[in-house]
């Protein structure tokens, strides 16, 4: 049985475009005067980390949002903001969609 690599995604993680318009609306374009991280800056220096984790064991990293809801949550922090909650699912074809983001920002 071949190894996988231990950079290889075990599963495809989608970002759906509500979840970029909850970004977009928590988060400037262009970084803040008092620090707060621009949305650019969430994609590259928090983002990877997270998708990794739901990409390597999505089920690990989140809890069940309702007994019979698939929507799970992803609770976390990040480098740039201080909490993360992401909204996702496993889709039909075995990925992880996205589909929302609440971030709290630090003042």
């Amino acid at each position: 049985m071949p190894q996988r690599c231990p950079d290889v995604s075990s599963r495809t993680v989608r970002f759906l475009q509500t979840f970029f318009d909850d970004l977009d609306s928590q988060l400037p374009a262009q970084r803040g005067v008092g620090g707060v991280p621009s949305s650019t800056d969430f994609l590259l220096y928090d983002l990877p980390t997270i998708r990794d984790l739901l990409a390597d064991d999505f089920e690990r990293h989140t809890t069940e949002m309702l007994e019979l809801s698939p929507m799970r949550l992803f609770i976390g922090a990040g480098t740039l903001v201080r909490g993360v909650v992401l909204y996702a699912y496993v889709a039909a074809d075995d990925a992880i969609d996205v589909v929302a983001l609440e971030l709290q920002v630090a003042e």
